[in-house]
């Protein structure tokens, strides 16, 4: 490995060795190779330690964290630790397919009027079902609020920035890190802070480059529920929405986590902050009832069996 490497990987974890053992041999297969891996372990884990040891390469260093700070703040670290011009995000979790640095790097050399932010297609895996997300990149003069929350079609994915598809800039990274402390939402946070900047360039590789393992039964932060933080976030940080990117979030996403919890008592509220602080389309309004008039294993079926028809349509196997 150089002294300089051009491209810095940024992997948070904690307690999960043999994912994030997956997730590191997903580098190592990468057709570009002047990379160096930063592995940020959130707090002492000898498990994940001793994993580390026995996978020892020139190109992996680690840091441990002496208490755990919380993911936004693991991912800084590695940030703060990288010597690479470019940072890419992997979670512990996730896996890369062999050409997903070296095609990012194409683009990146290619776009030096704005700091790109550039970020692909992956497969989102889970038990039942495969999905190709995002359907589309986002669109000039699109606000990122609208492209991530605003569906114009009843299932997800038609707009995703995920962290482990996105490929940056280390300077963007240092002058804009991920918000300290915040539990959940940190990637939709730093995208909506990015945005604001005026500085950046969302760009979609339409590449399908990382797998992103979904609905998995393992402990996540982001999978825990608290529909209230997750309102209070959108409301704390409403100069970053525009809305209708606030009303959708709120109608989607916020719905989606309570509708799970089966907190009936919250659709009143929920409505209320929608048509006060956004503009609700008619999908927000179409997909809020469905989440609460229809059961969740129904939803998963329909959303299956739409997806094998889109790919039959698309001569798929």
């Amino acid at each position: 490995m150089t002294s300089d490497p051009l491209i810095s990987v940024v992997i948070p974890t904690r307690g999960r060795a043999d994912l994030l053992k997956r997730a590191i041999e997903s580098v190592y297969k990468q057709t570009f190779t002047n990379y160096q891996i930063v592995v940020v372990v959130d707090g002492p884990d000898t498990e994940t330690e001793s994993m580390l040891q026995e996978l020892e390469n020139s190109k992996l260093e680690y840091i441990i964290n002496p208490e755990s700070l919380g993911g936004s703040e693991a991912r800084n670290v590695g940030v703060n630790h990288a010597r690479g011009t470019w940072i890419a995000f992997l979670d512990d979790d996730d896996e890369w397919f062999p050409n997903k640095l070296e095609e990012q790097y194409k683009i990146a050399q290619q776009k030096r009027d704005k700091s790109p932010i550039i970020y692909s297609r992956l497969i989102a895996s889970s038990p039942k079902a495969d999905y190709e997300w995002p359907r589309r990149g986002i669109k000039k003069n699109e606000h990122i609020s609208e492209y991530l929350f605003t569906r114009r079609s009843l299932f997800q994915g038609e707009g995703l920035i995920q962290t482990s598809t996105i490929f940056v800039s280390r300077d963007l990274m240092i002058a804009l890190p991920f918000k300290k402390g915040l539990k959940r939402h940190q990637d939709w946070d730093w995208l909506l802070r990015a945005a604001k900047t005026n500085k950046v360039e969302f760009v979609f590789c339409p590449l399908i480059l990382t797998k992103w393992y979904i609905e998995e039964k393992r402990k996540s932060v982001s999978k825990i529920g608290d529909w209230k933080y997750s309102l209070n976030w959108a409301l704390e940080n409403e100069q970053l929405f525009v809305p209708q990117g606030l009303s959708s979030f709120v109608m989607t996403v916020v719905s989606s986590i309570s509708a799970r919890e089966g907190n009936y008592g919250s659709v009143s509220k929920l409505l209320k902050v929608s048509f006060k602080h956004g503009k609700p389309s008619f999908f927000d309004c179409l997909i809020f009832s469905g989440m609460w008039l229809v059961p969740q294993n129904i939803r998963h079926k329909i959303r299956k069996l739409t997806n094998i028809k889109s790919k039959l349509i698309r001569g798929e196997s």
